[in-house]
């Protein structure tokens, strides 16, 4: 069995290389390809009067399909903009502007969150409190130690640790064992969105969830999204116009803001509805298939375990170097190996027609719905000849 006809476009133009870099930059299906296109006739067509669509059509529709991919109850609590990062500092504007805030969270969290964190602290605007995510078998049990010890303004965490696929499980017990009900958490599940099954409902009145289109949504940039609990954060400091769009027509700029009273308070400016249109098309196209995040993850996983199975004991891209360990029955849909060799093993596949990367001492393996088992296994035989070039 194949799903390779979803995308076509994409598979051609590649030719004979294999992409192993979906946790990066996911491949598109035909149908998102013409999404993009539609996205600029659409422009074209109605102009101004694309805002209306836009916000009467597609978003309640786009806010349905990734409600239900998230596990979120209300899908009004979500609101759309271009990045994650957007969304983090959004957050944040709403904390104290009389002393730095305090932010609990890990060493494993997306690039721009942590550069973003080192700026605050390098400013005074924060005090940054990062707890290792390794051991990974005990990260849980300390963070929650920690965030038991109160007094933040934020606590954030991920789902599924980019840089090693580690899956948080506990979800649930790290939100509950927040003691301040005035600190705000922040959830990042962008790898874990439309890869692993995920139900949040639980934690759908406490917990902000972040996630976006890049990567195992198949749609590309400027498609990410904020889950909002109600009521948390009414005002947010850092605003834009969409954050009131209905009620443009009465703003007074010398009177109150109004903001929307679900997602929408988060809401920034001018975006792009281009990746919007592509995130619901992909979407849209998976409900078609039938393939909910269930039915990925046990493609990927059923892919993923035939690598496992045949790497060798120890040496390069082994099952020593694979982190974390065969023994960890679940994981991100990708396999990770800390290599002191990872560029070179890199560049090494790269020359053998191989797409995956790179993050420090970690080389990544990406799988997706565009793989199948001949794939996986030509790309075992091409692992064999990466090992022996670096030997």
């Amino acid at each position: 069995m194949t799903h390779k006809a979803l995308f076509e476009t994409t598979l051609a133009l590649q030719g004979e290389r294999l992409h192993f870099a979906a946790h990066s930059h996911h491949m598109w299906p035909d149908r998102v390809i013409e999404a993009h296109g539609e996205a600029a006739m659409l422009g074209a067509r109605l102009l101004d009067r694309k805002w209306d669509k836009l916000f009467g059509e597609l978003l309640p529709r786009l806010s349905e399909r990734v409600a239900r991919r998230l596990g979120w109850p209300d899908p009004s609590g979500l609101v759309f903009g271009a990045n994650t990062h957007e969304f983090l500092v959004r957050l944040c504007s709403t904390l104290p502007r009389d002393r730095p805030w305090r932010i609990l969270t890990s060493d494993a969290e997306f690039y721009a969150a942590l550069r973003q964190f080192s700026s605050w602290q390098e400013n005074g605007v924060a005090l940054i409190e990062q707890i290792p995510a390794e051991p990974l078998a005990t990260f849980s049990e300390r963070m929650i130690e920690a965030i038991g010890r109160g007094g933040h303004d934020l606590v954030m965490f991920s789902k599924v640790f980019f840089n090693s696929g580690w899956v948080v499980d506990d979800v649930d017990a790290l939100v509950e064992a927040v003691p301040d009900p005035q600190t705000l958490v922040l959830i990042d599940a962008y790898h874990g969105f439309n890869a692993l099954p995920m139900d949040y409902s639980r934690v759908a009145k406490r917990a902000f969830v972040t996630a976006g289109g890049y990567k195992y949504a198949m749609a590309g940039e400027g498609a990410c999204f904020l889950a909002c609990p109600p009521g948390i954060c009414p005002r947010p400091v850092q605003t834009g116009w969409l954050a009131s769009f209905g009620s443009l027509a009465s703003f007074d700029v010398h009177g109150k803001l109004n903001y929307g009273v679900d997602g929408s308070r988060f809401a920034g400016a001018t975006l792009d509805p281009t990746g919007l249109m592509r995130l619901d098309a992909a979407l849209g196209l998976l409900d078609e298939e039938g393939l909910d995040p269930k039915a990925l993850h046990a493609w990927v996983g059923a892919l993923q375990s035939r690598v496992v199975k045949a790497l060798p004991e120890s040496g390069p891209m082994s099952r020593v170097s694979l982190f974390p360990g065969p023994e960890v029955p679940d994981r991100g849909h990708f396999l990770c190996f800390r290599e002191p060799k990872a560029g070179q093993l890199k560049e090494a596949l790269d020359s053998l027609g191989v797409q995956t990367d790179v993050r420090r001492d970690r080389l990544r393996l990406g799988f997706s719905l565009y793989h199948d088992q001949a794939d996986v296994d030509r790309l075992l035989e091409l692992l064999a000849q990466a090992r022996a070039s670096i030997s």
